[in-house]
C-alpha cells in the first residue's frame, strides 16, 4: 500500500508539524560551524596592516640570520597577497552555503564562450519548492565581490550583461562590502532590472551573520528576493 505525497503533507499539517521549515531544513542544510570560523578568518585577513607587513619582512631580509627570506616584500605586493587571500576565503564562504543545499548544484569559474562565470548554478527538480528557485528555471548564475567599498551601480548593471549571454534571468549577488541598508538608487536600480526579466539577489555580510546564528540559508535568500521584488527600504546587505 502506497501512501500518497499529498495525503502525508496533509496528515503531517494536522498534526501541529511546521512544513515550510521542515522543507527548508532539509533542502538547505549549513555548516554553522564552519561558516563561523571563515567569517572569523576573513574578519581577521582583512584588519591586517599591510604597512606594518611588510615593513616587518623588510627587516626580517635585513637580518644576516634570516635563514628563509620573504619574496614578498614590497608594500604594493603585500597589500596584492592580502587581496587574494580575501577573495579565497570569500570564495570558500560561498561555495560552503551551496554545498549546503539539496535544491542545487554549483560548478565554480566556468569558462563560456564569452566570459568566466564565478558559479552556475544548476537547479534540481527539489528547487520548484522555492518561489525564487522555481522562477528562475533551469539555472542561476552566482558572482562575487569581494571588497571593502560600498556596493556599486557599475556591479549590478555588469552581471545583467553576463546574465544576458547565458540565457539567465536570475542570479545572486555574493558582497563582501561593508554591512548597511542600501539606498533607494540601489533599490530602484534592482526593480528597474527585475521589472525587464532579470532578478539580481544581493547577498552580503549580513545575511551571512544570520545564517552563521542558525537562520537557514534559502529562508534568508527567499527574504531577500522579495526585498528586490518589492524595493523594500529595508534591504540590506
Amino acid at each position: 500500500m502506497t501512501y500518497p505525497m499529498l495525503d502525508m503533507l496533509k496528515d503531517m499539517a494536522s498534526g501541529g508539524v511546521p512544513l515550510d521549515e521542515k522543507i527548508l531544513a532539509y533542502l538547505s542544510v549549513t555548516d554553522t560551524r564552519r561558516l563561523k570560523q571563515l567569517l572569523g578568518r576573513l574578519e581577521y585577513v582583512r584588519d591586517m596592516d599591510v604597512k606594518a607587513i611588510a615593513a616587518a619582512r623588510a627587516a626580517y631580509n635585513a637580518d644576516p640570520a634570516a635563514r628563509r627570506p620573504h619574496i614578498i616584500v614590497k608594500q604594493k605586493a603585500v597589500e596584492g597577497e592580502k587581496s587574494r587571500m580575501v577573495g579565497a576565503l570569500f570564495e570558500k564562504i560561498v561555495q560552503l552555503l551551496c554545498d549546503g543545499c539539496e535544491a542545487f548544484t554549483t560548478v565554480t569559474n566556468v569558462r563560456t564562450s564569452t566570459a568566466e562565470v564565478d558559479v552556475l548554478i544548476e537547479l534540481g527538480p527539489t528547487a520548484a519548492l522555492i518561489p525564487m528557485l522555481r522562477a528562475a528555471g533551469s539555472h542561476m548564475l552566482g558572482e562575487a565581490k569581494c571588497y571593502t567599498v560600498g556596493m556599486k551601480t557599475e556591479w549590478v548593471n555588469e552581471l545583467v550583461g553576463i546574465m544576458n549571454q547565458h540565457n539567465c534571468d536570475h542570479s545572486v549577488l555574493f558582497v563582501a562590502s561593508p554591512s548597511k541598508t542600501l539606498n533607494i538608487a540601489h533599490r530602484h536600480g534592482l526593480q528597474l532590472h527585475a521589472k525587464d526579466g532579470k532578478m539580481i539577489v544581493p547577498f552580503g555580510l549580513k545575511q551571512l551573520s544570520e545564517i552563521a546564528n542558525g537562520s537557514n540559508f534559502l529562508s534568508v535568500l527567499s527574504r531577500q528576493y522579495v526585498s528586490v521584488k518589492t524595493g523594500a527600504t529595508t534591504l540590506a546587505i
